[in-house]
């Protein structure tokens, strides 16, 4: 199971402190590659932790064993310059991966120097290109752009102040691909489209999902639907190599969807888009209800380098879409020993509720411990099978160094629902309510605090 989001690339940050910043993060696996991997991904999403922090644009935990040849993760921004420390401890790998800044920043000069000039390669081709080729070719020029621009952001970060830039933008690469194609009727010319010359291999495929937003839409799951129908497929996002997902973008004469083929380190292969007249979505449901809410929640949360902790699913963290029947597991990992605690917001029904983690009386069914032995790991929180009420849930978890027994929200026990609902009167009051719990800082020692989101739509088959 993969962390698949693409980052959204901010160009605009901060670089003031990130000069200094030398990241670490461990992993742990069945042998030194998936320890790597492992160490690689958390170091990744550390430096997203610090990206946005500078950018400012449910039962049992008896499985921590088995979670970690469960999760499969991905990087998500190119690392390079990392050093790697390799030991085995009880029957299993560990690995500590250390990104030092200074000895990055010439390889992502040379990098970005490299391919920047390739790209210029490709512009200059890109004249006597046939026209029966142009789409494929101009897919390719923005698969690369993408690429670059993920390597761009991290230089930028670290303090890179004369980096490369490219002389097209992306959106005029994909202005040309849409000027090529016609606005396509119906869903099934579209998923033709956006699968049109792909690499032959099998894929997960996820949903595509309003630009900004969370939540999956019945026009992202029927093109996904339609985009599956068409390529071959894993059911499970662990068993695949490469996976398809991206977004799509709301015009007043249409709306344009993008495709991304994305392999384990987050490396963009091809990028297909489209434009839907309105006569291929006009009937369905394809506006996000709860994209400020969306916005809100994982754009506003606290982070920290420090003290970091994520929560994912047995199929990701992004673009999250389960049906009927089928089961979601989720998983939590800390990067120290700590605290936490889980709040769901269901914009649906307007309600939130905060999760009994633990079969034990009193607020300590809602806290859940994570110790030295369990840090860096993931923690499975169980097994959920997906029913009614369909829609969209919100998960906040909010975690902190120091015991939360006693500033939990306020709550009460629903009986028919056999959930502990909060008593604030919205969703967006629940959400802020939850964090902005602050603990008193002691001059001694001042507590951590950290928080994660994850976003689930769930439907009827």
């Amino acid at each position: 199971m993969s962390i698949r989001i693409l980052l959204t690339l901010v160009l605009l940050i901060f670089v003031g402190s990130a000069s200094a910043l030398n990241l670490t993060a461990e992993g742990y696996g069945a042998d030194r590659e998936a320890a790597k991997r492992e160490a690689l991904a958390a170091l990744s999403e550390s430096l997203q932790v610090e990206v946005k922090s500078e950018s400012k644009v449910l039962k049992s935990t008896r499985h921590d064993m088995k979670a970690s040849n469960e999760v499969h993760t991905l990087s998500e921004l190119p690392l390079l310059g990392v050093d790697y420390t390799f030991f085995n401890q009880a029957n299993e790998m560990y690995c500590r991966a250390y990104f030092d800044v200074a000895k990055a920043k010439h390889l992502y000069t040379q990098k970005l120097k490299i391919m920047a000039s390739a790209f210029s390669k490709m512009k200059a081709e890109y004249k006597s290109v046939k026209p029966s080729e142009e789409y494929q070719f101009l897919g390719q020029m923005l698969a690369k752009h993408e690429q670059f621009e993920k390597y761009h952001l991290v230089a930028r970060f670290i303090g890179l102040e004369r980096v490369p830039e490219l002389s097209m933008s992306a959106s005029e690469i994909k202005g040309r691909m849409l000027t090529i194609e016609s606005s396509v009727p119906d869903l099934n010319l579209a998923a033709a489209l956006l699968t049109k010359n792909l690499p032959d291999e099998p894929y997960y495929v996820y949903a595509v999902q309003q630009q900004g937003s969370q939540e999956v839409t019945e026009l992202g799951r029927l093109l996904r639907d339609k985009v599956m129908a068409r390529v071959k497929t894993f059911d499970d996002s662990r068993k695949a190599a490469l996976i398809l997902k991206g977004h799509y973008e709301i015009h007043r004469d249409g709306i344009s969807v993008t495709y991304r083929v994305i392999d384990d380190f987050g490396e963009t292969h091809a990028t297909r888009v489209a434009k839907l007249a309105k006569s291929a979505y006009e009937h369905l449901d394809y506006k996000s209800k709860s994209i400020d809410f969306n916005k809100l929640l994982h754009e506003g949360y606290v982070v920290s380098n420090k003290f970091h902790t994520e929560i994912i699913t047995n199929q990701g963290k992004s673009d999250l879409l389960f049906t009927d029947g089928e089961t979601v597991e989720l998983y939590v990992r800390l990067n120290q020993p700590g605290y936490f605690y889980i709040v769901a917001h269901n914009t649906t029904d307007g309600r939130s509720y905060i999760m009994d983690l633990n079969e034990v009386p009193g607020d300590r069914r809602f806290i859940q411990y994570v110790n030295a032995d369990q840090a860096n790991r993931w923690i499975s929180l169980g097994a959920f099978e997906v029913g009614e009420p369909y829609g969209v849930e919100n998960l906040q978890l909010i975690a902190s160094n120091k015991d939360f027994v006693g500033q939990l929200p306020g709550n009460y026990f629903d009986n028919q629902a056999e959930l502990y609902f909060l008593r604030e009167g919205s969703v967006k009051s629940a959400m802020l309510r939850t964090r902005g719990l602050k603990r008193k800082k002691s001059k001694k020692q001042q507590a951590l605090t950290s928080e994660a989101t994850l976003t689930i739509t769930t439907m009827e088959k």
